[in-house]
């Protein structure tokens, strides 16, 4: 019984590594370089893709004039990185995803995603007066705690904290 419960564990080990997920998105050893999506540079944006299985990879967006049939196509590069670079939009946040061979696929280089009803879509922030309040504070304020004394208690109140 024993043998049967070890030989089932080490198959199932097995099994679950030969599933493993390359990580060439995320860590790129050696000397490669680091592959940035998106890249918001002087007035341009450019989005990029390691998929070099795709046959044909499209970028659509909420900035587009008909984003549910209109898509831009990507330019099949070296390495099997798909890239297009476009004039940016006006600054706000937008939402964007890829169509790898006709299926949606989010950017794994973009961990900042929103959820629009039943699908996750990536986040695309162009800096400007519309979308400044979209970044974290640089000034932080302090939160305080007024206690009053309520005759309905009928005991006394802690006293006040204050936290920063």
């Amino acid at each position: 019984m024993k043998r049967l419960f070890s030989f089932l564990a080490v198959a199932l080990l097995a099994m679950t590594s030969l599933s493993g997920q390359e990580l060439a998105n995320f860590a790129r050893g050696g000397n490669a370089p680091r592959i940035v999506s998106p890249e918001v540079k002087e007035g341009k944006v450019t989005f990029r893709l390691n998929a070099n299985y795709a046959t044909r990879v499209q970028l659509s967006g909420n900035w587009l004039a008909d984003p549910r049939t209109g898509a831009i196509d990507m330019v099949k590069g070296e390495g099997g990185i798909w890239e297009v670079t476009i004039d940016a939009p006006e600054p706000e946040i937008y939402t964007y995803n890829f169509i790898v061979d006709g299926v949606s696929v989010n950017d794994p280089l973009n961990d900042k995603v929103q959820r629009d009803g039943t699908r996750y879509l990536n986040m695309l922030f162009i800096p400007g007066e519309r979308s400044e309040n979209y970044y974290e504070a640089k000034n932080h304020g302090s939160v305080t705690f007024r206690w009053y004394d309520s005759p309905s208690l009928s005991r006394p109140l802690p006293s006040p904290r204050r936290w920063r």
